[in-house]
């Protein structure tokens, strides 16, 4: 399943304590990349959060990927559940043709 996860700081300021947790976080989000459970990481641009898409197979995994997240900052979470292109086109196409 995908999730895209939409973070928010829960607080602005960047002190040295927060920085240094980024460049933390930034080695277990490139380890979660090459382990593909983390498929797309960016930063925002207005708020210091952040966005990804996560992969996980179960719900639990995603709560654990979270928790873990916010071992380096404390954040607030939005989070969305996305299909595969070729799973949504599937679908369609059912609705379509039957």
């Amino acid at each position: 399943m995908l999730y895209l996860v939409i973070s928010t700081p829960t607080s602005n300021e960047e002190d040295q304590s927060v920085v240094e947790a980024r460049l933390k976080q930034k080695n277990w989000i490139e380890k979660m990349k090459k382990e593909r459970k983390i498929i797309g990481f960016y930063h925002r641009k207005d708020s210091g959060g952040r966005v990804a898409i996560i992969r996980t197979n179960f719900d639990d995994d995603l709560d654990k990927t979270l928790d873990r997240w916010k071992t380096y900052i404390d954040e607030d979470f939005e989070i969305y559940p996305l299909k595969e292109p070729k799973k949504a086109e599937m679908d369609m196409a059912k609705k379509l043709f039957g």
